[in-house]
């Protein structure tokens, strides 16, 4: 067993240690105006990150603020390279708006900054804020001269001509066909909805609970109406309802809330549909983020029951002699993961061991000892051929490690959580990186199952070295300040918080609220909940990202 060091004696994540290098002295406004055309062409012309002017301009120019203290420079002088979401939303459909009825193309002036329709729609893609009625402050736009040819926001940095300060509704053209599905609930198209739901996080975060509850409760509905109520998104705000009532103590509304979850899937799916059971299987997550064991545990059992029915088979005889009467008996446990492993062996795939994981996971969240072979046999498949099974021995160690943790048997296998770091290296030697390939996170997000279920045996010194190798790699991968990065980041504070406490996860988040507010401005979402974080020595989000 390892001695775990303490929290002092680690060095903090790679992009931590980046921001800690800064000087802390006040810098003059002489010093900053001196310095001002080259942050210019590094920051706004070349467009680098601001780490990366940092970087130069410590090494360069022996320049070194701290990086609080140039984004408070740089918004004085109205430098901003990524439009507000409100904003860029507006501005995409003012553009469509006048292209659609005067056949002009638009070119906008925000912050004295020149931004061309196609600009603002990338930035209008990153963001789930919503369009604004009333024209953004600072932001005016005309006709360009010449079409074809738009300065970047970088590049150009004129003022034009000002169309007025009016409160103005954005108007779409009419529709020219019978409505078959809703668009609008009360007044209120799914736009319009999503602002209440950003005011409902609002209203939570400054501790009007009240207004908070109201305002979730009408996104809630509105999205039930608008998108039906077992869709993804209104799922995902149903959830963040009951979470706002647990971190209330609220146990009844709580639960309320999820037992309606339930009747939806269940009345939509059926009680045995896959979608049913991944419900099941985020209400036992929630539960235990709540503290609730025993509930998440009575939850998981018929999540388990479910699953077994849905794939239990009937007597292999002819239909003809079965009654219509007939009761099967159910499989036992052992039957049927030796029945999966039977089938795994003969025929070994990707499908059959994803269904093989997904069978142990349920087995291991009870302490089941009886899916320990199960998880080895397909560990050793995986590891067989681990240029095309890489990620799914990861995930069949990652659970292997779990039962051990469960049953509290770590002493027992400790040549397992020892030798973990051996498979873990050679399953990222035989991964294929690719950064736009989603499996390149799946991936990253399977090493850090194993890191956690280390961390949680008390090896804490092969886990902390694992999740840095993972920060690493997603920096490398997506940029230090891609939302790719920054929830990769996030994770691993929240393993830290969930297993070690908050001065251990402290680090992450610190580095996630440094990255973000590089990504984004200063009143989104995910910078609010981190600089909340910060505060209440907790961090807790649930999105609709």
């Amino acid at each position: 067993m390892e001695i775990e060091p303490t929290v002092a004696e680690r060095p903090p994540p790679i992009g931590h240690q980046r921001q800690a290098t800064n000087s802390r002295r006040r810098f003059r406004n002489q010093d900053w105006e001196e310095h001002r055309d080259v942050l210019h062409q590094l920051y706004m012309v070349e467009d680098n990150s601001l780490l990366a002017v940092m970087e130069r301009m410590q090494q360069g120019y022996n320049f070194g603020p701290t990086q609080k203290q140039y984004k408070d420079k740089f918004k004085s002088w109205k430098w901003i390279k990524r439009l507000p979401g409100d904003v860029a939303q507006w501005m995409v459909e003012k553009a469509s708006q006048r292209e659609i009825v005067d056949g002009k193309q638009t070119i906008f002036s925000f912050k004295g900054q020149s931004w061309t329709g196609e600009q603002a729609a990338n930035s209008a893609t990153r963001t789930r804020k919503v369009i604004v009625v009333d024209t953004p402050a600072d932001l005016n736009w005309e006709t360009p001269k010449n079409p074809g040819e738009h300065a970047s926001p970088a590049e150009q940095s004129r003022k034009l001509t000002a169309q007025g300060g009016e409160a103005e509704v954005v108007e779409l053209e009419p529709a020219t066909r019978k409505q078959t599905f809703p668009l609008t609930w009360n007044g209120r198209n799914r736009a319009n909805l999503l602002e209440v739901l950003e005011m409902a996080r609002d209203s939570s975060r400054e501790g009007h609970l009240d207004r908070a509850e109201a305002e979730f409760m009408e996104a809630l509905e509105g999205h039930r109406y608008l998108l039906t109520p077992t869709h993804e998104e209104t799922v995902k705000i149903a959830y963040e309802l009951a979470n706002f009532y647990a971190e209330q103590q609220r146990v009844r509304e709580t639960d309320e809330v999820l037992e309606r979850i339930s009747e939806d899937f269940i009345e939509r799916w059926g009680v045995e549909h896959k979608k049913t059971y991944q419900h099941g299987l985020d209400m036992v997550d929630l539960l235990k983020n709540w503290n609730r064991e025993i509930d998440a545990l009575a939850i998981l059992s018929h999540v388990q029951d479910a699953y077994e029915r849905a794939h239990e088979e009937p007597p292999r005889r002819g239909r003809a002699q079965l009654g219509k009467n007939t009761v099967f008996r159910a499989e036992s446990p052992a039957t049927r993961l030796q029945n999966i492993r039977n089938d795994m062996s003969d025929s070994p795939s990707s499908s059959r061991i994803d269904h093989g994981i997904g069978a142990a996971r349920a087995y291991v969240a009870t302490g089941e000892p009886v899916v320990e072979e199960l998880i080895k046999k397909i560990e050793d498949i995986c590891v067989r051929d681990a240029g095309m099974f890489a990620k799914q021995a990861l995930q069949a160690r990652a659970e292997l490690l779990k039962l051990y943790n469960k049953l509290n048997a770590t002493v027992e296998h400790v040549d397992t959580f020892v030798g973990t770091r051996q498979l873990w290296d050679m399953c990222w030697d035989e991964f294929s990186w690719e950064r736009e390939k989603i499996s390149s996170l799946d991936f990253l997000e399977a090493s850090m199952e194993v890191a956690a279920a280390l961390l949680v045996g008390g090896f804490g010194d092969s886990s902390w070295s694992m999740f840095r190798k993972i920060e690493d790699k997603a920096v490398k991968l997506f940029g230090f300040d891609d939302e790719r990065t920054i929830w990769t980041v996030i994770s691993v504070g929240l393993i830290y918080q969930s297993a070690k406490g908050w001065d251990e996860a402290r680090p992450w988040f610190e580095q996630a609220l440094s990255a973000a507010l590089s990504a984004y401005d200063e009143e989104d979402g995910m910078v609010k909940s981190l600089e909340s974080a910060m505060d209440k020595r907790h961090f807790s989000y649930i999105t609709d990202e």
